[in-house]
């Protein structure tokens, strides 16, 4: 049950609920069952990375943003002109 439970929060990028089935891995009964919960904790890791990854390129596009529009109303006394 844990594996599927695991399966599930990986297909969804649920990263709360692999955080909860980490803190709870059973043991396997079986060497089979044992590899597979270390292939999908290995690519809950991956999911975890390049969510982070995602985060960071969002945050400098905001920041960039940021600084952009602050520039912009340097640029033009305080407003901003969206005129094209």
């Amino acid at each position: 049950m844990w594996i599927i439970k695991f399966k599930i929060a990986l297909l969804e990028k649920d990263i709360d609920s692999i955080d909860t089935l980490l803190d709870s891995v059973p043991e396997f009964s079986n060497r089979e069952d044992a590899e597979q919960a270390m292939y999908l904790i290995q690519q809950g890791m991956e999911l975890v990375y390049n969510l982070q990854d995602d985060l960071g390129k969002s945050m400098r596009q905001m920041k960039q943003s940021i600084n952009f529009l602050g520039n912009s109303m340097q640029a033009s006394g305080g407003r901003i002109n969206i005129k094209h």
